[in-house]
C-alpha cells in the first residue's frame, strides 16, 4: 500500500527550530558546565567571574541561534525549500517537488526517527534528515499506517 501526502513546504523558519534544538542538544553538556561554575560562584557572594560565567552563557546561546542562523541563509539549492510530497511504501520514501524532480530513499537507510506532535526528522545520519509534518498526511489512517511502517523498521 502506498500513502501519498499532500504538498507541503520546508520553511526556513521550521529548519531554524530543528537546527538550534539539535545544536543545543549536543552542547547541553557545556552549557551545564557553565550553569555548574555560575551556581559556584554565586554560593561564595558576587565576583566579576559570575558576570562572566553568566555572559558567558548568554554569548553562548547567541552563538548558537547566530551560527543555526546562518547555515539556514547558506542553503541556496531552490529544491531545499521547494514545495513537495512524499510517497510511502514499506520500501521506499520517494520525495516528489513540485517541479517533478523525485529523490527515493530507502526506508532501511533511516537511523533515528524523531516524532514530535507536529512532525517526523527522520535522521539518515547525524546531521542529514527528512521533515514530515504531521499535517501532510492526508487522513488518521494514513499516519497510523506510516508509524506502523516506521516501528517495524
Amino acid at each position: 500500500m502506498v500513502i501519498r501526502t499532500k504538498l507541503f513546504s520546508f520553511t526556513p523558519a521550521i529548519y531554524f527550530k530543528i537546527l538550534f534544538k539539535n545544536s543545543f542538544k549536543r552542547s547541553a553538556w557545556l552549557l551545564a558546565l557553565l550553569a555548574v561554575l555560575i551556581g559556584f560562584q554565586w554560593s561564595r557572594g558576587f565576583s566579576p567571574l559570575l558576570l562572566g560565567g553568566a555572559g558567558g552563557l548568554f554569548g553562548f546561546l547567541v552563538f548558537l541561534a547566530i551560527r543555526c542562523q546562518r547555515h539556514v541563509r547558506a542553503k541556496r539549492n531552490p529544491l531545499f525549500y521547494a514545495d513537495r510530497s512524499f510517497e510511502i511504501d514499506s520500501l521506499v520514501l520517494t520525495c516528489r517537488f513540485a517541479n517533478g524532480t523525485r529523490n527515493p530513499v530507502k526506508m532501511a537507510d533511516f537511523r533515528r526517527v524523531v516524532r514530535t506532535p507536529r512532525h517526523f526528522e527522520l535522521y539518515l545520519n547525524r546531521k542529514q534528515f527528512i521533515y514530515l509534518p504531521v499535517a501532510a498526511f492526508a487522513s488518521e489512517h494514513d499516519l497510523r499506517l506510516f508509524q506502523t511502517l516506521i516501528q517495524s523498521q
